[in-house]
């Protein structure tokens, strides 16, 4: 049932939580990290689906799973992003659609608090970031 779902995540994300507070503990990690490791594991843990996504996109047809996959990607990334990523002017409404759904199925939450640094110009990315909340200071 849906409840025991939630009990098994509110479960493992307390074992989750004691194993990296032992880590932090055991290797003296300073107070301020501390609070920064314990506040992304928060964030993370609520945005993540009590679903295995995965699983329920493999048995649905191509079609439903590209549907299914970009509404959860429109709260993700928002409205405005949909219309306007790079190299999908000729492109067509379902490939964008497809895309968007592929690029939504392997985001992870990122937790980026005032004053810290995302990356450094010049730098080499591998990670593409949506600003969901907030603002981005270059």
């Amino acid at each position: 049932s849906l409840s025991q779902t939630f009990d098994k995540r509110r479960r493992r994300y307390r074992e989750k939580m004691a194993r990296v507070g032992d880590f932090m503990q055991q290797h003296k990690v300073e107070r301020g990290l501390q609070q920064k490791v314990r506040a992304f594991y928060e964030y993370f843990y609520e945005r993540r689906s009590v679903f295995d996504e995965k699983k329920i996109f493999g048995e649905v047809s191509n079609a439903l799973r590209i549907r299914m996959a970009l509404e959860a990607s429109r709260q993700m990334m928002g409205q405005a992003v949909l219309h306007n990523l790079p190299g999908t002017q000729r492109k067509s409404k379902y490939q964008v659609q497809a895309m968007i759904a592929a690029i939504g199925s392997v985001m992870q939450p990122f937790l980026a608090e005032k004053n810290d640094v995302i990356c450094y110009e010049g730098m080499v990315l591998m990670d593409m970031y949506w600003v969901a909340q907030g603002s981005v200071v270059a």
